[in-house]
């Protein structure tokens, strides 16, 4: 076996090896930094990543056909991720991944011999039955006014993400196409000046027995404890049986004395860090 840098305009012998999402950045020629794993010329596996604010590289894709692992393919590629960020003294490799889309079992020890360690630093995703939740919340406080975002549409949905743009990265309603939003348990927190936090619900994936939830990331932490208040209070109202998933990112500590501490609720993303 032998590893290889390749160049965007190769990659498409590297399909079945690389997440459909990073093989749509790579053939579309973003930069992204791809290893190429070889065996008597043919492509058994890949790494593919890019560096992320300057100062750390992150993994977004790291396969090897079932067929050749434990033969060492793995190690080769992620050493030579390595010298590449040596070369380029990129000074951190990050890699982020959740349960269910990787081998945790085998691949916990794989990346610790590699001289990765587990961090919780970055950004975790919470996941939870409904009904786990409802002993916890009650009714929001009434301190600031917590709106729906029922019948926002159009011109208005991405006039209410022009608004918010300071809270967030900046979206458009177009780029919730995927996430199929539910208004009905979507809400923004407002004062008489401006937004002060939102929380959209909807589905990703296809998986309609799922909610997902996109938080405001600048927003203060305790407007957020009475927007995920509201959220849960008409949540037992639509899902009295609470046994709908629910998957909250959190991308900082703020939620973490809020939801991250209860017994029932489970991060399943994790991160490593070389």
């Amino acid at each position: 076996m032998k590893t290889a840098i390749v160049s965007g305009q190769t990659t498409r012998i590297f399909k079945d090896v690389l997440m459909p999402t990073v093989y749509t950045v790579a053939s579309h020629g973003i930069p992204i930094t791809v290893i190429g794993l070889f065996h008597e010329q043919k492509v058994i596996g890949a790494l593919a990543g890019f560096v992320e604010e300057g100062n750390s590289f992150t993994i977004a894709s790291l396969f090897v056909i079932p067929k050749f692992r434990r033969m060492g393919g793995g190690t080769m590629l992620v050493k030579s991720l390595i010298k590449v960020l040596e070369k380029e003294q990129v000074p951190l490799a990050f890699l982020s991944f959740l349960e269910g889309d990787w081998e945790w079992q085998t691949f916990d020890p794989f990346m610790k011999s590699l001289g990765f360690s587990e961090s919780h630093e970055f950004e975790r995703l919470f996941t939870a039955k409904l009904t786990d939740l409802y002993d916890y919340f009650n009714e929001p406080t009434d301190e600031v006014h917590i709106a729906g975002l029922t019948g926002l549409s159009g011109k208005d949905l991405d006039s209410f993400f022009d608004h918010t743009a300071h809270l967030s990265i900046a979206m458009k309603g177009s780029d919730l196409a995927s996430f199929k939003m539910n208004q009905n348990l979507s809400f923004s927190a407002i004062t008489e000046k401006e937004i002060m936090g939102y929380l959209l619900c909807g589905q990703v994936s296809g998986n309609k027995d799922a909610l997902f939830i996109i938080f405001s990331y600048k927003a203060d932490r305790k407007i957020l404890e009475n927007i995920f208040k509201k959220f849960i209070s008409i949540c037992k109202e639509n899902y009295k049986q609470g046994d709908v998933s629910v998957y909250i990112p959190a991308p900082d500590m703020r939620l973490d004395d809020l939801i991250g501490d209860l017994t029932k609720v489970r991060n399943i993303q994790h991160n490593y860090v070389l």
